[in-house]
């Protein structure tokens, strides 16, 4: 890194510089520039919480489309939920804030699996036809 320092200073130093000279001044900022930023990087680098920002889950995601009447079921049944009885959520789950969106898809994919394949197949029937409509 003096080697770089020393060679700019003399290249700035030196009045009239050659295409190549230029160049390699251009070059050597460059590289002082990136040093020193790295630098600066390694010597801020403090990481305090980590939470959130690694996976500890292998969860895959997956896009879904939902009709504007199947977002006011949700929102109803959410609703409902935290109106019809309050003091349940709260006991069960902590606050009226743990019941959202995601949380109720991932209840009814609970409740799928206690479901008999003939009801499957008709609400996935139903789904189709909203669908179409």
């Amino acid at each position: 890194m003096d080697n770089v320092m020393i060679r700019i200073s003399e290249l700035e130093t030196k009045g009239k510089l050659s295409p190549a000279e230029k160049g390699e001044l251009k070059a050597l900022k460059s590289k002082q520039a990136k040093a020193s930023k790295q630098q600066t990087i390694e010597h801020n680098t403090v990481v305090t919480n980590v939470f959130g920002k690694v996976a500890t889950t292998s969860i895959k995601p997956t896009p879904i489309r939902f009709l504007e009447s199947e977002l006011v079921t949700l929102a109803n049944v959410a609703d409902r939920l935290r109106s019809g009885s309050p003091t349940q959520v709260i006991a069960e789950l902590g606050n009226l804030q743990e019941i959202n969106r995601t949380k109720l898809i991932r209840a009814a994919v609970e409740l799928l699996s206690e479901r008999s394949n003939e009801e499957i197949i008709d609400a996935i029937k139903k789904v189709q036809m909203k669908m179409i409509k």
